[in-house]
């Protein structure tokens, strides 16, 4: 089938793209994709980790913090999203 990607060839695109990460739980990741493995591995970097707000009121934590590297698994998250900032690409991809 012409015109379609596998999901691993799908990610293999997105590397050394922004992307965000909806994980299980409480927290989102965005930041830069470095590698992956064929077990969907990742590897980010310049990642900004955000949690839900409500909770870090709570137990008084920011809502935000960053780190260089921030390795994680399959298991660990539900949606990876490729982020677009250029308005051109946000409206091809709508299409």
């Amino acid at each position: 089938m012409a015109g379609r990607l596998l999901p691993l060839e799908l990610i293999d695109k997105c590397i050394g793209s922004k992307i965000w990460i909806i994980m299980k739980g409480d927290k989102e990741l965005v930041g830069t994709l470095i590698g992956f493995d064929d077990y969907v591995n990742m590897v980010l970097e310049d990642v900004q980790v955000r949690l839900q707000a409500a909770r870090c009121v709570a137990i008084g934590v920011p809502t935000t913090h960053t780190c260089n590297r921030f390795p994680l698994t399959l298991r660990s998250f539900c949606v990876l999203l490729r982020v677009c900032r250029n308005t051109k690409l946000r409206q091809r991809a709508q299409k």
